[in-house]
């Protein structure tokens, strides 16, 4: 009789644990453009394939925009690529100028 009473506490602490977590509402927090522009600096910061430092990002409505230079179109794709990467950005403008790096000349 004592197997039988545990046996159905362990089931209706289960059942009940089961039914309070699916019944508690998930609010997700709306992503601001500030949020977006923030994710896609870090980002670009953070990559090695350009020069987060030389790119500028701008948010607005969801659409992100990439100003400034850096070395390479491969460079250049990477950047929009991360920019896309983020829940939330409806489209991304790519306002990157290609320059090809200055070589050092030593007098």
């Amino acid at each position: 009789m004592n197997t039988r009473y545990a046996l159905t506490f362990c089931t209706a602490l289960v059942v009940g644990g089961v039914l309070l977590t699916g019944c508690q509402a998930t609010e997700k927090t709306p992503i601001t453009d500030s949020d977006l522009t923030s994710k896609a600096k870090i980002a670009l910061f953070s990559d090695n394939r350009g020069k987060g430092r030389q790119i500028d990002v701008q948010t607005t409505n969801g659409q992100v925009m990439l100003h400034g230079t850096v070395d390479s179109d491969s460079a250049k794709q990477a950047a929009e690529g991360i920019a896309k990467g983020f829940e939330g950005v409806k489209s991304v403008k790519n306002d990157l100028e290609v320059v090809a790096p200055r070589l050092h000349r030593r007098p």
